[in-house]
């Protein structure tokens, strides 16, 4: 029995040997190290993209709170620390007539009225007395039924106010995810 033998094609040594192989190199090399230069530029590129994309959100998204954090202590003081409203406010609990709550009232619900108009982005304002029999004294807008501050989730003390929420909003009307501040009135 004869066994054929077919001769290599690249015998040891052999002059098409070596340049079969250093085509290769040079042929294959390149593309691949330019495809992992690429892959790795590009993903850095791309993971610095989105870590800057995400820190800039972050940034933008606390300024935000801290905008509406401002903005609640600013309303809040006006309510509370305003001279005239809180005048308002002693004279309508310590009054007993009728004519003379009336016209308080009217005066009152007049600052509310200034206030929610130089405050657009302002919801539900009270003032609120836990320990009286009709604890909701004034308002600007419908309350739920179920009113009450006890129940909210304390967010943060905030320049002398308490800041609660994320909490669904106290008015009737709507289903808002909102933030609240309460201060007390001396």
């Amino acid at each position: 029995m004869a066994v054929l033998r077919i001769p290599h094609p690249f015998k040891k040594g052999t002059l098409r040997r070596t340049l079969v192989v250093y085509l290769l190199i040079a042929c294959l090399f390149p593309p691949v190290f330019f495809s992992l230069f690429t892959y790795s530029s590009l993903h850095s590129v791309l993971t610095n993209k989105i870590r800057s994309g995400i820190q800039a959100s972050l940034e933008q998204e606390a300024t935000g709170l801290e905008n509406v954090l401002d903005n609640l202590d600013f309303v809040s003081k006006q309510f509370a620390l305003d001279g005239r409203i809180y005048d308002l406010m002693n004279a309508y609990l310590q009054t007993s007539k009728n004519s003379e709550r009336a016209e308080l009232m009217k005066d009152i619900e007049d600052s509310f009225n200034v206030v929610n108009f130089t405050n657009p982005d302002l919801g539900l304002t009270v003032y609120y007395m836990p320990e009286a029999d009709e604890p909701i004294v004034f308002n600007n807008l419908g309350v739920r039924a179920e009113f009450g501050i006890e129940r909210l989730p304390l967010f943060v003390p905030y320049k002398g106010a308490a800041i609660y929420g994320p909490h669904r909003t106290q008015y009737k009307n709507s289903e808002n995810m909102v933030f609240s501040s309460v201060r007390e009135v001396n």
